[in-house]
This record gives structure tokens, C-alpha cells and sequence, in this order.
């Protein structure tokens, strides 16, 4: 685990927020042992779970605040919570629904007043019609010669739930958050966003990185930095839940 706050949030950060972070990433692994009981392994090391690079990415301030929240992690009455996270909401968290078939009805979009002067808050990318071509059809959407993308349905929170992509060969309807993935979560940034096309590329103008459920890492540094402590910090991003000790 606090290889993992190394991996997760800067040494920097202020404890409060690595504290946050610490109940987050244990109430996450608790999850997923749970939840992958049956399966040869309960977590892998990379983003699609939670990042782990072994003990040269640990560090004083993540021992502390491991050690300052030793066996917490959040509940939903009996049951460990499911508690995604993401580098910065763009302003407002998503309802998992938006997000993810299935969502938990505890994880609900929540303001975000603390993220909006962080790096990651806004961002403009170009990108190549080609390369989109290339990347959805390697993941087995074919399509050829994009004409152009328009976003049909948005969530209450502003990101693109459904868009259309016009190509030669027709019109194909696409869930938001597959786009992105396809097209790659490190280049579009979020779900938040406008497109234009110019020639032959498109640029995205977006806000926030990752797919915006749960806690917001630079929300909870905000929040650290104004003086809130890590109890209110979760309760910001995930206030159906309750902080309790593992038994």
C-alpha cells in the first residue's frame, strides 16, 4: 500500500490528501480481493487497478499515512465500498452509471471546487483522423474515411456519453467512454469535451483526466492545502459511504 501512495499521488502532497489516498487505495484493493475471489489473482499493477512499482516508490510521507489510517476503509452499510478514483474531475465527478454499466448508486457526481487550477484541469489535443481510424479499428471497430465526430448524448455533468462518427461507409454510434479508451485515456484525456474538425484532424477541448467517478487526487490536494483533514475529504467524493476499521 504505500508503494502504491508513491505511485498514485506525489511524496509532496500534503498528508491529508495521502491519507485520503490511503483509505481510497486499501478500500479499493479490499474490493477487488472480494470481488475476484474466484480468479488467480486479485489485482494487477497498472491503471486499469492500482499502480505498484515495489519498494523504490515508497516514501516517508506515504509510510505515515499508511500508518495513521492502519485497517481504514470505507463501507456501504455491510458491504466494502467500490471507490474508483481518477487525477482530477474537471470540476464535477460523474454518477458511475454514466460511466460503466452496472454503476453503484452510491457513487453519484458531486461538486469539485478544488482541481480547477491544476495541470490536469484543461487540455487541448489535435488529433489525426488517420490515427483515429488506426486505433479504433486495431480494437475491432472498422471504420474508413472519418468525415466527421458529433456528440449525441451528454451526462448532467457535461461529458460525452454517445457520439457519432460519419465515415465512408456510413454512420456508427459509439458509448463515450469506449471512444476514449480506444483512442487512448493518456491522449483523450477525459470525457469532457468539445470537438471541432481542421483538415485532416479533429482537436479536443477538454477538462479533467480519467473517467471522473469517485475521488478526484488533485480535488483531495485542494482540499488538503485549504486545511480540510482526510475524514472530509472522503466524505466530499464519496458522501454515501462510511469510514470504518476493518475488523
Amino acid at each position: 500500500l504505500t508503494s502504491v501512495l508513491g505511485c498514485e499521488i506525489a511524496a509532496s502532497s500534503p498528508i491529508e490528501a495521502q491519507k485520503a489516498q490511503a483509505v481510497t487505495s486499501r478500500t479499493f484493493a479490499y474490493h477487488r480481493k472480494k470481488l475476484n475471489s474466484s480468479k488467480l489473482y486479485d489485482m494487477d499493477n497498472t491503471t486499469n487497478n492500482q499502480v505498484y512499482r515495489g519498494v523504490e516508490s515508497e516514501s516517508k510521507p506515504a509510510r505515515e499515512a499508511v500508518e495513521k489510517t492502519k485497517d481504514q476503509i470505507l463501507t456501504y452499510g455491510i458491504e466494502i465500498g467500490d471507490v474508483p478514483f481518477h487525477a482530477n474531475c474537471g470540476g464535477y465527478t460523474e454518477d458511475s452509471g454514466e460511466v460503466w454499466s452496472g454503476g453503484k448508486k452510491y457513487l453519484k457526481a458531486v461538486p469539485c471546487y478544488w482541481c480547477r487550477d491544476q495541470s490536469h484541469s484543461e487540455w487541448v489535443v489535435e488529433i489525426k483522423k488517420s490515427e483515429i481510424e488506426n486505433a479504433l479499428t486495431s480494437r475491432g471497430v472498422a471504420v474508413r474515411g472519418i468525415k466527421d465526430i458529433t456528440t449525441k448524448e451528454n451526462s448532467r455533468t457535461g461529458r460525452v456519453m454517445e457520439l457519432e462518427i460519419s465515415h465512408s461507409d456510413g454512420e456508427l454510434v459509439m458509448n463515450g467512454n469506449k471512444f476514449r479508451l480506444m483512442v487512448g485515456g493518456n491522449v483523450l484525456k477525459s470525457m469532457k469535451y468539445r470537438v471541432r474538425e481542421t483538415g485532416d484532424s479533429f482537436v479536443f477541448s477538454g477538462r479533467g483526466w480519467g473517467h471522473g467517478v469517485g475521488l478526484c487526487q488533485d480535488g483531495a490536494v485542494g482540499m488538503a492545502r485549504m486545511g480540510y483533514d482526510y475524514a472530509r475529504i472522503l466524505d466530499q467524493y464519496y458522501p454515501e459511504l462510511e469510514l470504518t476499521s476493518v475488523e
